[in-house]
């Protein structure tokens, strides 16, 4: 499995109501776990094996796990998609009005956008800095890969869309810079 199949495979679990995916393929094993999810789930076994009689045995046993998950059942697909709506147009923050000759720089892949390097360093950049082509804005993390974004030419730092920590998806814009 590439790393773009991955990357859909992140962005499609990321976007359902799902709360976690075990894909086995061959020898290759992924297992995603949202943020809200509870890994005591995961843990207890319940969703883990390949076989769902196993699943309706142990959920059998355990009447509070069973309510539980027949209240999480997956929405149908019209009810997802609105549901999806009102979510991302929760999301969305109102745009700005920027001039001409101002760039977006976009997530090169879906992941959690970080500012900075570490929880006690500072922040790569911060609004009117102005950084080379080279220069660190952020980084991307992808299953415990952390990813450097840079700007690629020398540029002034207009805008910062991204919340450090946030869950960003592919081609999501970043930054509004300014060439220099």
């Amino acid at each position: 499995m590439n790393e773009k199949q991955i990357m859909e495979i992140l962005k499609m679990v990321s976007d359902s109501d799902y709360g976690f995916l075990n894909l086995v393929e061959g020898d290759f094993e992924l297992t995603l776990l949202k943020k809200d999810m509870d890994p005591a789930l995961l843990n207890s076994g319940l969703l883990n094996g390949n076989s769902s009689v196993q699943a309706q045995e142990k959920r059998s046993a355990d009447p509070s796990v069973q309510a539980a998950l027949e209240e999480a059942k997956p929405l149908s697909t019209q009810e997802a998609a609105v549901t999806v709506e009102k979510e991302t147009a929760l999301a969305k923050p109102a745009a700005k009005d920027y001039s001409d000759n101002h760039i977006n720089i976009k997530a090169p892949m879906l992941g959690t956008f970080f500012r900075k390097p570490s929880p006690d360093e500072a922040n790569y950049v911060e609004v009117g800095d102005v950084v080379e082509a080279s220069d660190t804005l952020c980084l991307i993390e992808v299953m415990k890969l952390f990813n450097s974004v840079s700007a690629g030419k020398k540029v002034r730092v207009v805008d910062i869309l991204a919340e450090d920590g946030q869950l960003v998806e592919y081609d999501q814009p970043l930054f509004v810079v300014e060439p220099m």
